[in-house]
């Protein structure tokens, strides 16, 4: 059944440079006329003779109306829905990644919570992917690079959609500017950085398939991972993977659908994770993050508590503090293993309720938070209030 669009406001939504550049990458042809420029029409070649079309312009006072008559011209050339083509006429400047999840149910639901979850998955699944560009990395530091985070500022939320539990996100991708770039019709040696980065999220999840089902054919258990680090895999982006699954780790696939306005060529663009899968990417991301330390650090806090098994020796202390490149400052508890003589002013410090600094390798281990290879560290004597 195709589908027609009859909602004016819908009609007006593709811009009309994103029409004429949709009509010229499906092969239709510009005809120009010395005479009357101002039907811009549209021809293609078929069997049965040529289709035309007219692209209206910008400011035209029944835009809607030019579109709805030239969506079903579109509709009968390619065969599909009207509503199909729209989504195409306006996404033809964005990289677009669709994110389907099989949840029981009727279609297009999923429980309340994996759906709220899985809006935050799909934002950190593209950041993981975007920040390895700059420094590939099986687990990642909290803090992201500082271009990572301004490009996720401009990806948006695309609507949702029937059928499975789908979301979509949107990557705008910057147009060409002059005429001779818009008849490029293959990979840009120069393009953008948006596209870098959704080239690198095909890479990534080419990477997490790969891996996965080698893991599961073969004994390769862990290492099928650990070598993958270069093509964006991370103990991150296994993570995003496992919250879009949800709470049920049900069935997950992703399409990836590339601006029209930059063409590309040999870009992966479908992947799929069953819930075997699934779980191979939770067991995963969880060795990955006992095996690789997040981070080299600096924490900053008070001795919450001490234990030592005698009188004398190396004890753990449990710090309450921040870490440094936090920017929310978020207080967490972590856990650092001192040599005797840290471990002594560790106890003074909690006697005298004061400061205290580490520097390690911070890394997650199930809930809690370790820092490991303990050095520099530090007790600040508190600071005596001013005689009043």
């Amino acid at each position: 059944m195709r589908v027609r669009v009859l909602d004016p406001a819908a009609l007006a939504t593709p811009g009309a440079r994103r029409i004429r550049l949709y009509l010229r990458l499906k092969g239709w042809a510009h005809e120009v006329t010395a005479d009357s420029p101002d039907p811009d029409v549209w021809s293609l070649a078929a069997d049965e003779g040529a289709y035309e079309v007219i692209a209206p312009r910008e400011n035209a006072r029944d835009f809607a109306a030019r579109v709805s008559e030239l969506l079903r011209t579109l509709s009968v050339v390619e065969e599909r829905s009207e509503s199909d083509i729209l989504r195409d006429l306006t996404t033809v400047t964005f990289d677009v990644q669709y994110l389907r999840t099989e949840h029981d149910g009727p279609p297009g639901t999923a429980p309340l919570r994996d759906a709220a979850d899985a809006v935050a998955a799909a934002h950190n699944l593209l950041a993981s992917a975007t920040a390895s560009l700059e420094e590939p990395r099986l687990v990642q530091p909290s803090r992201r690079p500082a271009k990572t985070l301004d490009f996720m500022r401009r990806v948006l939320a695309g609507p949702t959609f029937a059928g499975s539990f789908v979301i979509s996100t949107w990557v705008p991708i910057p147009p060409r500017l002059s005429q001779e770039e818009d008849q490029v019709l293959f990979d840009d040696p120069s393009e953008p950085f948006e596209r870098q980065a959704t080239r690198q999220l095909s890479r990534a999840l080419a990477a997490a398939t790969d891996a996965t089902d080698q893991a599961l054919s073969t004994d390769a258990g862990i290492d099928a991972f650990l070598s993958r680090a270069n093509d964006g895999l991370s103990a991150n982006l296994c993570e995003a993977l496992v919250a879009l699954a949800g709470e049920n780790e049900v069935p997950l696939g992703i399409s990836m659908a590339w601006a029209l306005d930059r063409p590309t060529q040999a870009l992966r663009s479908e992947f799929r994770f069953s819930t075997e899968g699934v779980s191979v990417l939770k067991e995963a991301a969880r060795e990955l993050r006992d095996r690789v330390p997040e981070e080299v650090v600096r924490v900053s806090g008070n001795v919450v508590r001490l234990h030592r098994d005698g009188i004398s020796g190396a004890g753990d202390v449990t710090i309450a503090g921040v870490v440094s490149g936090d920017d929310l400052g978020r207080l967490r508890r972590i856990s650092v293993s001192l040599a005797e003589g840290d471990y002594q002013q560790a106890i003074q410090a909690h006697q005298d309720f004061s400061d205290v600094e580490v520097v390690g390798e911070l890394f997650q281990r199930g809930t809690r938070t370790y820092l490991r290879d303990a050095r520099a560290f530090v007790a600040r004597p508190p600071v005596d209030s001013p005689d009043e």
